[in-house]
């Protein structure tokens, strides 16, 4: 299992002020919202680090929640792990 660390080197970002910490759900759902709207933008240096400096913080706080998720006893569904009725008539019905 590869274990993903989160670096805390934020001196480069926050000096630059193009990205701030992702404390919360509303945070994330706007940061990937605003990286969206970036990316599709008209291309320059400010918007190509204001993206990077976003992008960094999306994944901050993603590994961050999967962290916790996997402390408190709830990993996410794997592949195999899906409960369900089977979807299509080739699916095998219960093992």
């Amino acid at each position: 299992m590869e274990i993903q660390m989160v670096v805390k080197d934020r001196s480069r970002i926050a000096q630059a002020g193009l990205a701030r910490p992702i404390q919360n759900e509303r945070d994330y759902r706007e940061a990937k919202a605003l990286l969206g709207r970036t990316m599709r933008a008209a291309r320059s240096t400010e918007a190509a680090l204001r993206a990077e400096a976003l992008l960094r913080e999306i994944v901050d706080y993603e590994i961050r929640v999967d962290a916790a998720d996997d402390e408190a006893g709830h990993p996410g569904l794997g592949l195999d792990d899906y409960e369900g009725p089977p979807r299509r008539w080739v699916d095998p019905v219960g093992d």
